[in-house]
Order: structure tokens, then sequence, then C-alpha cells
């Protein structure tokens, strides 16, 4: 499926987010000298969109990541609890190709995880150093 997204840039979603947007369908965006680290972005609606930015310490519980496509994303430490996962496409980086230590983990309790597509060897590495599935 060929989706077309509107191109945002970080700063402009994390502008409209403090705002009280939460409505994000089928943004794309990428590259920002911080990306989303740390960012609370509970509950937004990230749905058929593409993200290739930093993401370690993000908030991201109940947020809708249906559809989402996420290549070359760390997630160290990354609150994905209760977040709806379905039919997301995770390429998920291992935290040493980004200078950073490895041991970092994301909680996805609660959340759907449903997943269409997942790296595997980038997966099964990131397994090995923390992720909690429950």
């Amino acid at each position: 499926m060929n989706v077309k997204r509107q191109s945002i840039t970080v700063e402009e979603l994390l502008r409209r987010y403090a705002a009280g947007e939460k409505n994000f369908v089928g943004i794309e965006f990428s590259y920002s000298d911080k990306g989303l680290r740390g960012c609370n972005l509970s509950g937004i609606n990230l749905s058929d969109s593409k993200i290739a930015v930093y993401m370690a310490d993000v908030n991201l519980s109940g947020a809708d990541l249906s559809r989402v496509y996420m290549p070359q994303t760390n997630l160290d430490r990354a609150n994905l609890s209760s977040a709806n996962l379905s039919g997301a496409i995770l390429c998920l980086v291992p935290s040493l190709r980004l200078g950073m230590p490895m041991g970092g983990s994301a909680s996805l309790a609660g959340g759907s995880a449903a997943m269409s597509s997942i790296s595997s060897q980038r997966l099964e590495t990131r397994f090995e150093k923390g992720f909690n599935l429950s």
C-alpha cells in the first residue's frame, strides 16, 4: 500500500502536541538533533506515519501506532504500555550504532503488539538487551 504522508518537523510536532493536538495520522518526519528523546507523547495518534528519529526514553503510553513505519528507530527505555502497534513495521536499531550504552529496555505492558513486520535480527538483539513484553 502506497501511503501519502504529510512531512512535518519534529519541532512542529512537539509544538502542536504541546498546544493540545494529538491527531498526527499519516505524518512523516526524520532527523532532528534531539529527535524525540525523553518527550511525553502519551495518547498521541501516529497511525500510518513514518518516523525515523531517535526515540529513547519517550513516553508513548496509550499511543496509536497502528501501521506506523519506524525504520532505524532506537526505543531504549521507551514506554509503550497500552500502545496499539497492530500492523506496525519496526526496524529497531541496537544502541551501539548510535554510540549509546547497551542494556536499554522498552515496556509494552498492556499494549497491542500484532505487528506485521519486524526486522528479526535487530529485534532479537533488542530483546536480548532487556525488552519487557509482559
